[in-house]
């Protein structure tokens, strides 16, 4: 019984090595209180990791990215929906987006990937979804869909939230030519928030549900995240489509490309006001994506 306990005790230590060559603890910060949150409409909240307490981080062992992973789970039925955060411009601070399918009060924590330190909030309380009464509006010209959307990272831009019906009726029209989506990582993030968008806007007029059917769980969809993390997860330290692409096709993007991880704050910052220097080079780094899908 003695020697089973010490071979425990080992193989705790054991599992604990990976965290501590990563770089050890993390404690995460908000940067606001919740606020209010509504049932089926994305909520957006940003937060800092600050490695052993004190320095904040976007990567800690030999470059391996920090990955915060919020979950939640509602208290009354079980529902939990996860999130991972998205690296933002100033070191250690992140985006993250989550849409929760319920009202109610939610338990959440968020997870510094991949160092220790689970950190738990005060509960949410989920409002109700607002019910949207039907508008009569045209389709926008302004209204644009990158491609990678449907294929690669979702990066939509829009000038306006209130533009999210046109593009979608626009969307609807493209998937209705194709059989089946090809996406990067798109089973956990596009596919599901596409859906999402559909199903809550669905006032749109001219809104062609049957097109949208191809994003349904039971369509085909071929995510080439899994094959490549098969393939080269040996190989490389991420299987990041940026590093398939430099390691594996041996490709190199232009000045004109932007690093991922700064498309959110790009975003946010063209709502806030309305200026789209940078959305060309973040429509050329979703062409490069869908490129490099292909290759």
């Amino acid at each position: 019984m003695r020697k089973f306990g010490i071979l425990l005790t080992i193989a705790l230590l054991l599992a604990l090595v990976p965290a501590v060559l990563a770089g050890g603890w993390a404690v995460i910060t908000l940067d606001d209180p919740p606020g209010e949150i509504h049932a089926g409409q994305p909520w957006t909240i940003g937060f800092t990791v600050l490695q052993h307490g004190q320095t904040p981080v976007h990567t800690v062992f030999e470059g391996q990215p920090v990955e915060p992973t919020l979950i939640a789970t509602n208290k009354a039925t079980g529902e939990r929906v996860s999130a991972v955060g998205t690296p933002a411009k100033e070191t250690g601070h992140f985006l993250l987006e989550v849409t929760f399918p319920s009202e109610g009060e939610w338990s959440w924590t968020i997870e510094p990937v991949p160092l220790l330190g689970e950190t738990q909030f005060e509960p949410l309380t989920v409002l109700p979804a607002v019910a949207v009464a039907p508008v009569k509006q045209p389709v926008e010209a302004g209204a644009s869909l990158s491609p990678a959307a449907t294929a690669a990272d979702g990066g939509l831009a829009l000038s306006s939230f209130l533009r999210w019906g046109a593009l979608l009726v626009a969307l609807a029209d493209l998937l209705g030519r194709y059989t089946m989506t090809v996406t990067f990582n798109g089973r956990a993030f596009d596919l599901p928030l596409l859906r999402t968008r559909f199903r809550y806007n669905a006032w749109a007029p001219d809104l062609d549900f049957e097109a949208a059917a191809l994003l349904n769980e039971d369509r085909p969809h071929l995510d080439l995240l899994m094959p490549a993390r098969r393939l080269w997860r040996r190989r490389l330290q991420s299987c990041r489509l940026i590093n398939l692409e430099q390691h594996i096709l041996g490709l190199t993007r232009s000045g004109d490309d932007v690093p991922g991880h700064l498309i959110p704050q790009i975003y946010v910052d063209y709502m806030r006001t309305g200026n789209p220097a940078d959305i060309n080079r973040v429509f050329y780094h979703n062409h490069e994506d869908i490129v490099t899908m292909v290759g």
